[in-house]
């Protein structure tokens, strides 16, 4: 089974969800506390352009919400991470 951790992005301090192998789920919450930005996150598993149309970051690094963001996946033992590079063109 997977898990994905999401620290510092949108609404989410820190969230460390296990990634059912089938079935169906429901996902709950009240308005921003982050139901989308993790559904997003698990969009990027199967979208390489996922991550572009849901976190849009700002040119001036000063008003960029996602600088401290970190984004892992994890799989039988196996991980990649990403994080948000600042740089501006």
């Amino acid at each position: 089974m997977g898990k994905i951790i999401i620290e510092n992005l949108k609404s989410i301090a820190k969230l460390e969800f296990m990634i059912p192998v089938s079935g169906v789920h429901i996902l709950t919450g009240v308005n921003g506390s982050g139901k989308t930005t993790l559904l997003a996150c698990l969009q990027r598993l199967t979208d390489s352009y996922a991550f572009q149309r849901h976190f849009r970051s700002s040119s001036n690094s000063q008003f960029d919400n996602f600088r401290n963001s970190k984004i892992r996946y994890e799989n039988n033992g196996s991980y990649v991470e990403y994080r948000y590079r600042n740089i501006s063109s």
